[in-house]
């Protein structure tokens, strides 16, 4: 990557508040190979990246997602944004400990995150994991989202 490739993928970084931040890792645990920043305010745009993103900070908690591209990555997560008593939160995981699929905001739909494939295998909402049947991203969060 070019130094002017780098300034402008990670512009966000520089016009923003690190609070209002996303920060995308080729890095199950955030500690290395910072592939994107997203900022709230920036309506979804990313910068497109070769990697993967395998994790995904947030005010300083690392989560482990579900490798994916950085734009799925990044649609799918905007949900952290929303304050933590209306976040609901979609893992691959029965213990919620990893393969985090999702974050939506409670009652603002689940179109916004777009087509998930992933089956949703357990739910966190207000720092509770619950294991729930095993189902489709779509057919959880229309039961659980809201």
């Amino acid at each position: 990557m070019t130094g002017e490739q780098a300034c402008e993928q990670f512009r966000p970084v520089v016009t923003h508040n690190a609070n209002d931040l996303l920060w995308f890792y080729h890095s199950d645990s955030c500690s290395s190979d910072l592939v994107g920043v997203l900022g709230r305010y920036s309506g979804g745009n990313v910068f497109p990246s070769r990697q993967d993103a395998w994790a995904v900070s947030y005010r300083d908690k690392c989560h482990n997602i579900s490798d994916t591209s950085l734009e799925n990555a990044a649609r799918r997560m905007q949900g952290l944004f929303a304050p933590e008593h209306l976040q609901v939160l979609y893992y691959h995981s029965d213990r919620c400990s990893s393969d985090l699929i999702a974050v939506t905001e409670r009652s603002r739909g689940c179109d916004d995150v777009g087509p998930i494939s992933e089956g949703v295998w357990g739910i966190s909402r207000d720092g509770v994991c619950s294991d729930v049947d095993d189902s489709t991203f779509a057919s959880i969060c229309n039961r659980f989202g809201n």
